[in-house]
């Protein structure tokens, strides 16, 4: 083995022994779910982005990437409509000093037509494990499991896909690693979760982006919110749970109350 497919071999075990549960994801022809969007008009989701990065450089710079990515406070996705399985929704941008940029975008969760932001922001409701997503027109995917998370203090059905990419410039000793983990809500079909980390080699240097917008606010469930196949433990399901128990704790009560009367009388 020479010296450099030697180190070729070294940092491909070094980048993939860093980012766990890496499974690189083939394309494949499954029977196409039935498509449905789990959305309506005026249904939002607001994430928190976080970012980190390093690099062994001598003297390095943060990504650019990065450093508009720290600038960001939270992102959040209004519905504003819905035709046939194309779902249209403005993308609210807040930063850390106060400022504000608005944009309009739009996602098919059939045909996977989007805008560049709307990628895989929201797919069809109702996958399961295997069915078939469309990150664009040509570009397919089947979910990798059915999985059960917690987002907003409430348990959800989810559903999971990796997606893993290697670019090696065949002419260098320079490559690329992207792996992303997407998580949506399996009865609105809306992205919950979305982990990625970007790793370069490049002229001798390694440096390493990760990236995590999460969902940390949502009128989709909780109070006044659709039905969910999880568990909500919302204020409203508390107080049903708590009427059940005190009725049941008075039937109790009252039927020992008459229980004594008895044996009194017996007496």
């Amino acid at each position: 083995m020479n010296k450099k497919a030697a180190l070729i071999v070294i940092v491909l075990v070094l980048l993939l022994s860093a980012i766990p549960r890496v499974e690189f994801t083939s394309l494949a022809a499954t029977d196409t779910p039935d498509i449905a969007v789990g959305v309506d008009v005026g249904d939002w989701v607001r994430y928190q982005i976080t970012a980190s990065w390093t690099s062994n450089g001598s003297n390095p710079e943060p990504p650019s990437d990065f450093t508009e990515l720290d600038r960001i406070e939270w992102v959040k996705n209004i519905v504003l409509a819905i035709s046939g399985t194309n779902i249209t929704f403005e993308r609210v941008v807040h930063y850390r000093d106060g400022n504000e940029t608005t944009s309009v975008e739009y996602t098919d969760v059939e045909t996977g037509a989007c805008s560049e932001i709307g990628t895989l922001m929201f797919v069809a409701a109702n996958l399961a494990k295997d069915d078939v997503i469309h990150a664009s027109p040509t570009e397919d995917y089947n979910l990798t499991e059915a999985v059960t998370r917690t987002y907003m203090e409430v348990i959800r059905a989810t559903n999971h896909l990796n997606v893993s990419m290697l670019y090696d410039d065949p002419y260098t000793d320079d490559m690329t690693l992207f792996t992303a983990n997407y998580y949506w809500d399996k009865t609105t079909g809306v992205l919950c979760e979305r982990p990625g980390t970007y790793v370069s080699y490049i002229e001798g240097v390694l440096t390493s982006l990760a990236v995590n917008e999460k969902m940390i606010d949502t009128n989709l469930w909780g109070p006044n919110t659709h039905p969910v196949d999880g568990v909500d433990f919302s204020s409203a399901t508390i107080i049903g749970i708590s009427v059940i128990v005190i009725g049941f704790l008075a039937v109790v009560l009252i039927w020992r109350h008459k229980g004594k009367q008895a044996r009194g009388s017996k007496s």
